[in-house]
């Protein structure tokens, strides 16, 4: 049976590509994501629902360095979300 796995604090989440990122938990240590991925909503935004799952299509890096995942077409800021994942144990 899959387990999901959220990542509660994120340590290190680096920009690899519009596809891919690479994420350092202390629990499951280091991992390399790729789009699409799953996602739970944290905070409230405009069009999201708070508690919500939702696919990433790409990953972007802002003029500022800052993370953005793409959802249905629109930009939000990563620290609005938890990335979730499945592990078969």
């Amino acid at each position: 049976m899959p387990v999901i796995f959220y990542f509660q604090k994120m340590q290190k989440l680096k920009y690899v590509s519009d596809y891919s990122l690479l994420v350092h938990s202390s629990r499951i240590g280091l991992v390399r994501i790729k789009c699409p991925f799953r996602v739970i909503v944290t905070k409230t935004e405009s069009d999201l629902e708070f508690r919500s799952k939702q696919t990433v299509n790409r990953v972007h890096q802002s003029q500022n360095h800052k993370l953005e995942y793409e959802i249905n077409g629109a930009l939000y800021p990563y620290s609005t979300f938890r990335i979730l994942l499945r592990r078969i144990q």
